[in-house]
């Protein structure tokens, strides 16, 4: 019988009926491309450009009546604004279409809260730039790692997804205690400090942490997907590429020559260093996308 009809499609591997926004068959596993949504049907632009509103509407009010009781929210607002944007518009993006909703968040709050917990405690011992990059790629995947074993989130797309909701939760985070740092100062309080300093960090954070982590849970869903390890040669070699461009972005970051090579815009300015090294993660991400959407690789025998 043909499921062209009724909110359904076949297969386009096998030709089993199946649901016109499954991602996968469920008689043979095979990717499908679902229906995707037009960009008026989007919510990820909604979220950010109403969120961004909310941001600017309270940190004029605080500007204005200097009324501190309202920072918390600014600061809420300029922390997870772009994180959640750019996980949503992964997460709605149509090849990801079955992906549930709480693993997701999960990963957002595991890898945030478990990441930053983690990073935390080994770069108190291990300060050095160098090393960061390699601890908090690590610390992070520790918030998806106990989806390995989930049916419903399988190949490389569901590690993408997870991993960069992982990546955004840490960003977050560690953009909330940046924009903090910057609010208090010797002299006292300083909300124009912390409104640049969220939105640098909010304009870079998809370059960063989310990129580098989806790119790394990638590797391990792809791995454990074709039925090799997830913990393979191919898995150490994606940890070392995201960790590596995390250290370059610190170095070049800790850099008073490189950080003064800028692109300024209203209110931000954005190094040239990060975007190039953003670029990479961004290149790397981007291919590994458009494999996931062809299917998965041949499991091994």
């Amino acid at each position: 019988m043909s499921a062209a009809g009724g909110g359904m499609r076949e297969c386009a591997r096998c030709g089993t009926g199946m649901p016109r926004n499954a991602a996968f068959c469920p008689s043979c596993g095979w990717r499908n491309a679902p229906t995707r949504l037009g960009i008026l049907d989007a919510r990820w632009w909604r979220i950010l450009g109403g969120g961004y509103i909310l941001f600017v509407i309270v940190s004029h009010v605080v500007r204005w009546t200097g009324i501190l009781n309202l920072v918390p929210t600014e600061l809420l607002l300029g922390s997870f604004l772009v994180p959640v944007s750019f996980v949503y518009f992964l997460y709605e993006n149509g090849t990801f279409a079955q992906m549930p909703a709480t693993a997701v968040a999960g990963a957002f709050v595991l890898g945030g809260v478990l990441g930053v917990s983690a990073a935390g405690i080994l770069e108190a011992g291990f300060g050095q730039v160098v090393l960061v990059g390699f601890i908090e790629e690590a610390a992070k995947i520790l918030g998806v790692i106990w989806w390995l074993g989930s049916a419903e989130l399988r190949g490389e797309g569901g590690g993408i997804v997870l991993g960069a909701a992982a990546g955004m939760g840490f960003s977050a985070l560690e953009t909330m205690g940046y924009g903090l740092s910057s609010l208090l100062t010797p002299n006292g309080f300083d909300p124009s400090s912390m409104v640049s300093e969220l939105m640098a960090r909010g304009v870079l954070s998809p370059l960063g942490h989310g990129t580098w982590t989806a790119i790394l849970a990638g590797t391990m869903w792809r791995e454990k997907a074709a039925g090799r390890s997830p913990f393979g040669r191919p898995v150490l070699k994606a940890y070392v590429t995201v960790a590596v461009l995390h250290g370059l972005w610190d170095l070049a970051d800790s850099s008073p020559a490189l950080s003064r090579l800028s692109i300024h815009l209203p209110f931000v300015q954005l190094p040239v260093s990060s975007l190039l090294i953003g670029g990479v993660g961004l290149y790397i991400l981007r291919g590994m996308v458009l494999r996931s959407r062809r299917g998965p690789d041949p499991v091994a025998a």
